[in-house]
């Protein structure tokens, strides 16, 4: 929505009708009838620089366009009263300033509004159908794939009808970025954006630095069914519904798990052993004179500990395994995906099971505090074994379910630089990530033969850097034949003030000299494949 007037102008009751404009030259078949369905909606008003115009585009609904679609943001800068003769009867808004997840946005007239860009609907009911005896439109309610081709129909500028070139840039779970083949996005918003075949799969809701963005089908049937359930019903008997807090595969059939065969190894501990000192500051070691910077200085047993830790890290090359990971997000939400991870070499790759995405990191929940745990399970070990700037020393011995376990602590600074914490604050338009290092400590627990069984770690945050305020994590490890593979993992975290965890369960190990057609990278779409860290996000 914007306005021909450059000079902002408040937002006033209507008293004028909109104007209805229709375009009937589009070739296809499919664009033809949804361009018979688009609407322009336009307003003169008198304002402090003379008589300005604010328009911006909806579309029908219904069959014979008695309801409009359109953007909230529109329906509030607009008002409507009259839509090509038919008064308005009823304005539905999905959105508004009490909206959850509602924010300040400026809108094109230099206006603000606040309201959630995702739930940026609403819904406009006519007097009388503008267009007597045509059907309703068509959906597509199927996966969409970045690099699609789509048409995003409305009128720029308040000016002709355009059908307007677009691909889509990235889907997930929030709003669909596009790119338009366009300069002049003002006018668009409420625009329909459809595929190839005229089939609706989103609205266009603004233009941001360059970048196009679309509510989602989802979004708007969501609407559809709080205020028209009989229309929606009728729409959308199967779909689209509201995908989950992040993608991927939340139940698994038995067909699927048995087909995924493998080897469940038990945790070599008792699972309670997990918790073991979660939830509370872990100790320091005792501070010491001078600092251990070689290997040369440390004593026999701290020496063979980093070798079987080296060891055990080589050994965690080349495997697959099934990943149930379970998230309680603030408000003691549980969340569950199941998925299956590949250690290629030492590159970690994610495979969602319902559609074979792959992914080199797991997305974090959408908008809410969280989370998440990395590759930890593979890189405490590396970090035994490798970081000689690690302060490391045997403490004393400790009874797990009736075995006598030796007790190794740990501990680093923030300038060794050896411990890493990845945060990041996502919004609707942009997400802002942070990579930095920081001070750890934790301990390692080792049968009489120095065996890696049970790794912790806490990471200290400094105050006021990110709002976490905890970050502690614990895995157990099992026996795959003679070698340790990770069972159970635990992350315990605090963000502002909200306790969030999550755990994680391996199973279906499955061991090979080279991964799976399934996930040659030949064959896909290259992976940025960087060391997968703990995360923290709002």
């Amino acid at each position: 929505m914007t306005q021909g007037n450059a000079q902002p102008a408040g937002i006033f009751p209507s008293r004028f009708s909109w104007v209805l404009c229709l375009l009937l030259s589009l070739t296809a078949v499919g664009q033809e009838n949804i361009a018979h369905r688009v609407v322009k909606l336009q307003r003169h008003q008198i304002g402090v620089y003379g008589v300005e115009l604010k328009y911006g585009t909806g579309w029908c609904a219904d069959a014979g366009c008695s309801l409009l679609v359109t953007c909230y943001h529109v329906a509030r800068e607009v008002s409507p009263g009259k839509i090509g003769g038919a008064k308005v009867l009823q304005v539905d808004v999905a959105s508004g300033p009490d909206d959850d997840g509602a924010v300040l946005i400026m809108t094109t007239s230099g206006g603000w509004l606040r309201y959630n860009p995702l739930n940026d609907v609403a819904l406009i009911s006519l007097s009388q159908p503008l267009l007597p005896g045509t059907p309703t439109p068509s959906f597509y309610t199927g996966h969409l794939v970045p690099g699609q081709e789509l048409v995003v129909h409305g009128f720029p500028s308040g000016g002709k009808q355009e059908a307007v070139a677009a691909k889509l840039l990235s889907v997930g779970d929030g709003l669909l970025e596009l790119s338009l083949a366009t300069e002049t996005a003002a006018g668009l918003s409420g625009s329909a954006v459809t595929d190839k075949q005229g089939r609706i799969v989103g609205m266009l809701s603004s233009v941001t630095d360059g970048r196009a963005f679309a509510v989602p089908l989802w979004s708007i049937a969501d609407a559809l069914r709080k205020f028209r359930p009989a229309l929606h019903s009728q729409l959308f008997p199967d779909g689209p519904r509201k995908p989950p807090e992040f993608q991927g595969s939340m139940v698994i059939s038995r067909e699927l798990l048995a087909a995924l065969s493998g080897a469940s190894p038990e945790p070599a501990l008792p699972l309670a052993s997990l918790e073991d000192g979660l939830g509370q500051a872990f100790p320091e070691l005792v501070p010491h004179p001078t600092r251990l910077l070689n290997t040369r200085e440390e004593p026999v047993d701290i020496l063979k500990l980093r070798r079987r830790a080296q060891r055990m890290f080589q050994q965690m090359a080349n495997l697959r395994a099934l990943q149930t990971l379970r998230l309680n997000t603030e408000g003691n939400s549980e969340l569950t995906w199941l998925h299956e991870l590949y250690v290629d070499s030492h590159d970690l790759v994610f495979r969602a099971i319902d559609d074979g995405q792959l992914m080199s990191a797991l997305p974090l929940p959408r908008r809410r505090r969280a989370v998440l745990p990395g590759a930890e399970w593979r890189d405490l070990p590396r970090m035994v074994a490798s970081e000689f700037k690690l302060r490391l020393e045997e403490v004393g011995t400790k009874d797990v379910g009736g075995k006598q376990l030796r007790v190794f602590r740990y501990q680093a600074s923030v300038e060794d630089r050896v411990c890493w914490a990845f945060f990041r604050t996502t919004e609707v338009f942009w997400s802002h990530d942070r990579h930095f290092p920081v001070a750890c400590r934790g301990e390692v627990w080792t049968d009489a033969e120095l065996n890696l069984l049970r790794i912790s770690q806490e990471l200290e945050v400094s105050a006021g850097k990110v709002p976490m305020q905890l970050f502690q994590l614990a895995v157990l490890y099992g026996w795959l034949g003679g070698d340790l593979v990770p069972v159970e993992m635990a992350v315990r975290g605090t963000i502002a003030g909200h306790t969030c965890r999550a755990d994680a369960h391996f199973s279906n190990y499955i061991r090979s000299s080279r991964l799976d057609q399934a996930v040659n990278r030949s064959a896909q779409v290259p992976l940025d494949l960087e060391p997968a860290l703990p995360t923290a996000g709002l």
